[in-house]
């Protein structure tokens, strides 16, 4: 049976660093364009702070759009 230690090679990190950088750098636009900081997009590498983080999101106050 092979261990944690044995899955948890650098092909498969690097592998899943580029994944999840498929979703955070849009991420990062999109909530820039939000007026947002780009940086939550780092929450996308931790599964379970990108659920807690969409949800303040969805529930927090928008910026007034100025016109």
């Amino acid at each position: 049976m092979a261990s944690v230690q044995n899955l948890m090679t650098p092909q498969l990190l690097t592998a899943l660093f580029v994944f999840w950088s498929l979703f955070a750098i849009p991420s990062g636009i999109l909530l820039k364009k939000m007026g947002r900081s780009p940086v939550w997009a780092v929450l996308w590498y931790i599964p379970v702070l990108a659920i807690i983080g969409l949800w303040v999101l969805a529930f927090s106050a928008r910026p007034s759009a100025s016109a």
